[in-house]
């Protein structure tokens, strides 16, 4: 059995849960449960993430281009970022 989470958040990720859930027929409960426990599972798997912060370097949009430093194998690979 799973637990309750509340979320308050900001009115234009709303927006994108709501898109989403018009093109999917999902709920945005539905789809934010399923990007979260994603998100969750795979931050453990994230050999980049792991490092963010460990050292200095030349690049400093590595939160914003993820996927092009590795590959398009993010969290998100194949499955559309939210904006």
């Amino acid at each position: 059995m799973g637990l309750t989470l509340i979320l308050d958040v900001p009115e234009e990720t709303y927006q994108v849960l709501k898109n989403r859930s018009r093109e999917s027929g999902r709920t945005p409960v539905e789809i934010a449960r399923d990007l979260l426990t994603r998100s969750a599972s795979a931050g453990e798997e994230d050999a980049l993430l792991q490092l963010a912060g460990a050292f200095e370097a030349e690049a400093t949009d590595v939160s914003d281009r993820h996927d092009a430093y590795t590959g398009g194998r993010g969290i998100m690979a194949g499955r559309g970022a939210i904006p």
